[in-house]
């Protein structure tokens, strides 16, 4: 597997020294992933300044656990 180089400019450089966080927002698309959502939300919160759930019409829980994490869920 190769390494990938990201480069940052100073501006955002600057943003990620201040907060800790890109300023960026992830979306995740969702339906009934009550037993993976968690692991979705917490490999991208650490470094994403908003995580947005978009579900579709769970029925097992995936909107209120999304919730609990701290994303943001619209359906």
């Amino acid at each position: 597997a190769k390494s990938a180089l990201i480069q940052l400019s100073p501006y955002i450089f600057r943003v990620l020294s201040m907060s800790g966080k890109l300023p960026v927002s992830v979306f995740i698309i969702a339906h009934n992933e009550v037993d993976r959502i968690a692991t979705a939300i917490g490999s991208v919160s650490d470094w994403a300044d908003e995580v947005i759930v978009v579900d579709s019409g769970s029925t097992d829980g995936t909107m209120q656990l999304a919730q609990t994490l701290g994303a943001k869920v619209m359906y």
